[in-house]
C-alpha cells in the first residue's frame, strides 16, 4: 500500500442483524476486509467514521468502541485488529448481543459451539472443518442472544499462525490464503462461510482442551460456559 494513498470513506452493513459500522481507510484495507467477510455489503460514501485507519510509515487504528489508538508495520495483523473492533462496534449498536471468545461449525452432524482457552487449538481445528467442507461461522469470535438463546457468526474468515499445518494448505491450497508475517487469514471465497448474523442452535457443545481433547458440555453447563468465554 502506498504511504500516498488517500482514505476512502465507507459503511460496512450486516443486514441480517440490522447493522451498519462507518469506516474511513485506504482503498487497500477495504479490499482486505471485502476478501475475508460474508454477509456484510459495503456501501462507498461519506459518513462520520467510528473506526478509522490511516497509513503513513505504519498503519494506524482508531476505534471509538475497542483500544487507544495503535500502530502496525503488517497489514494481515492490522487486520486482526480491525476485525475485532468491528466486532466491538457491533455490539455496540446490538447490546441485546453478547460477544463470545468461541469457535462455531456446522457439518453433516449438526451444529457445534466449540469454547477453548486462547492457543487452545480452535482456529486448527475450524480450518481443518473448512477444508472437509463444513460450514464456518467462526474460529474464535461468537454473538449469543439471551433473548432468543441462539448463537450467531460474524462472517469472518478464520486466521491462523504460521506455519499453516500442511494437510490444511494442501486441502484449501496456497492461493487461498492471506498471508502476513506471523499469521495469515482463508479468503473467504476458500470455504463455506455463514453470512453474518445467521443464527444458529447448537446440537453439541464442547471444551477443546490442551492436546485436542473435546470434552462435551451438558447442556446445563452451557450458560455458565457463556459467562466464563464472555468478551463484552
Amino acid at each position: 500500500m502506498s504511504a500516498a494513498e488517500g482514505p476512502e470513506s465507507f459503511a460496512l452493513e450486516a443486514p441480517r442483524l440490522g447493522v451498519t459500522v462507518r469506516l474511513e481507510t485506504p482503498a487497500a484495507v477495504r479490499q482486505l476486509l471485502a476478501a475475508t467477510l460474508a454477509g456484510w455489503r459495503i456501501e462507498i460514501g461519506d459518513a462520520e467514521p467510528e473506526i478509522r485507519v490511516s497509513h503513513e510509515t505504519r498503519y494506524r487504528l482508531d476505534s471509538e468502541a475497542y483500544t487507544p489508538p495503535r500502530t502496525y508495520s503488517d497489514p494481515v495483523d492490522l487486520l486482526n485488529e480491525l476485525l475485532i473492533a468491528i466486532a466491538f462496534t457491533l455490539v455496540q449498536h446490538r447490546p441485546d448481543l453478547t460477544l463470545l471468545h468461541a469457535a462455531a461449525f456446522e457439518d453433516e452432524s449438526g451444529s457445534h459451539v466449540v469454547f477453548g482457552e486462547r492457543k487452545a487449538g480452535k482456529s486448527v481445528l475450524i480450518a481443518g472443518r473448512a477444508a472437509d467442507g463444513a460450514t464456518i461461522f467462526t474460529d474464535d469470535m461468537l454473538l449469543w442472544s439471551p433473548h432468543e438463546l441462539k448463537f450467531a457468526g460474524l462472517g469472518m474468515s478464520p486466521r491462523l499462525r504460521r506455519p499453516v499445518p500442511p494437510g490444511i494448505i494442501d486441502r484449501l491450497g496456497r492461493r487461498s490464503f492471506i498471508a502476513g508475517r506471523n499469521t495469515c487469514y482463508a479468503a473467504a471465497r476458500a470455504l463455506r462461510l455463514a453470512p453474518a448474523g445467521r443464527f444458529f442452535s447448537p446440537d453439541r457443545v464442547v471444551d477443546l482442551e490442551p492436546g485436542g481433547r473435546q470434552r462435551l458440555v451438558r447442556f446445563y453447563n452451557v450458560r455458565k460456559r457463556i459467562a466464563q468465554h464472555r468478551i463484552l
